[in-house]
């Protein structure tokens, strides 16, 4: 039998077509660089005729341009080279492989808004609302030169971009979050800036769990995706909107302002910069009137007390069941922040619903400075307190039992 490398190129073609497995065309290839240089072409042909361009696909998820480049330029016998295109755009957009994405662009025939679906070519009609475009994979994922080039191809849908699920036209209406609240959720401030310059973009919809891309942005704690929203008066953005974070606990509701969702997390940077806001709500109260104020107070972020307190809000108010900053300080024995409450002007001599006031919770649990200062504040009012009633010194006992070694309990040592 002669050495195949001494055949001409037409017979190794011949033997190559004959083949129908891209198994065994690739081992013929490999087995030298002169089969290799004449068969190549033959071997991509039968991937995309009789495997749908299975090679395209694995140079999305390897990141091959080599791969890919020859797997598109010998497509021409694949009856799907649209939906493939498709998927490996997808693909690439969220794996942030921006070189890949921009050869996949070349084709005229890709279709932008796909929607990756490892079952059908479905693009923004499609009824399966939990999946995504490349733009809305990018810019989850914080891909920003893969967002740039998305967003810079004349074939991208911008009124899917722009427009949200509960207000959206009928050809998106069943997509859930728009690309800005997808970045803005993951705190990605590059593109959450380049999204916010695209023309007709709608900072303040909510989506269909009444979250908002500020309220999102609040929620990623990243204080630089907040800032991101700031210096744009042409969007009229309003940092008062109320919205909800999403189903992500129980305990969070509707209601919330960004405000009030900062000093909920704990964030004192994001609190300060939209304290500097004009017009911003520092006494907002959600279903539970809880206010800003009320969550820093209740969770020891003395931070937060403070600027809020400097901003002038209110130092007293009182949730559904009358309990009120400074009987939370209290009773976690936050001596500074009880000196704080009380010379902003806080009442030492309510009591809530509980029957418990500032200083029976500081005597309750212990905290004999808290109790000393509270009984040194000129506004205290002995005779008007009540002693505390007896369930409360049970549910001591009982936390006691339940929680000595926890580092956020009174009784930790």
């Amino acid at each position: 039998m002669p050495n195949l490398e001494n055949l001409p190129a037409e017979i190794l073609l011949a033997i190559a077509n004959e083949l129908k497995d891209t198994r065994d065309i690739n081992s013929l290839v490999r087995a030298s660089r002169y089969l290799c240089n004449n068969l190549t072409v033959s071997l991509y042909r039968t991937d995309a005729w009789l495997h749908d361009m299975s090679a395209l696909r694995w140079a999305s998820n390897n990141v091959s341009i080599q791969t890919a480049s020859l797997s598109i330029n010998n497509s021409s016998l694949c009856k799907t080279r649209r939906k493939n295109f498709g998927k490996a755009l997808a693909k690439a957009a969220r794996n942030g492989h921006a070189t890949l994405v921009s050869l996949i662009l070349t084709q005229r025939e890709v279709n932008l808004n796909i929607i990756d679906n490892d079952s059908s070519d479905e693009d923004i009609s499609s009824d399966k609302n939990e999946r995504m475009t490349p733009l809305q994979l990018a810019a989850s994922a914080g891909h920003v030169d893969v967002v740039k080039a998305l967003l810079e191809d004349d074939r991208m849908n911008l009124e899917f971009l722009v427009l949200e699920a509960r207000e959206a036209s009928s050809e998106c209406r069943l997509i859930a979050t728009s690309c800005l609240f997808l970045a803005a959720r993951n705190g990605h401030a590059t593109v959450v800036d380049i999204l916010l310059d695209v023309p007709g973009i709608r900072p303040n919809a909510h989506d269909r769990f009444d979250r908002t891309p500020l309220i999102n942005a609040v929620v990623s704690e990243s204080l630089e995706t907040v800032r991101s929203f700031f210096n744009r008066p042409s969007l009229e953005i309003d940092f008062n909107i109320q919205g909800s974070p999403g189903p992500l606990r129980s305990v969070w509701r509707k209601q919330r302002n960004p405000l009030l969702l900062a000093s909920a997390l704990k964030s004192p940077h994001i609190a300060n910069l939209l304290l500097g806001v004009p017009g911003i709500e520092v006494d907002h109260y959600n279903e539970r009137n809880e206010t800003a104020l009320y969550f820093a107070a209740s969770q020891g972020t003395s931070e937060i007390v403070r600027s809020l307190l400097e901003h002038g809000a209110h130092p007293d108010p009182r949730d559904l069941e009358d309990e009120t900053p400074l009987w939370h300080a209290a009773k976690r024995g936050d001596l500074a922040m009880v000196k704080m409450l009380l010379e902003a002007g806080a009442d030492p001599n309510h009591t809530c619903q509980r029957g418990c006031h500032p200083l029976g919770a500081a005597e309750t649990f212990g905290h004999t400075e808290v109790k000393q200062a509270l009984l040194e504040s000129a506004r205290i009012d002995l005779g008007s307190l009540k002693p505390v009633p007896e369930r409360w010194h049970k549910g001591r006992r009982m936390y006691r039992a339940l929680a000595p070694n926890r580092p956020d309990s009174p009784f930790h040592t």
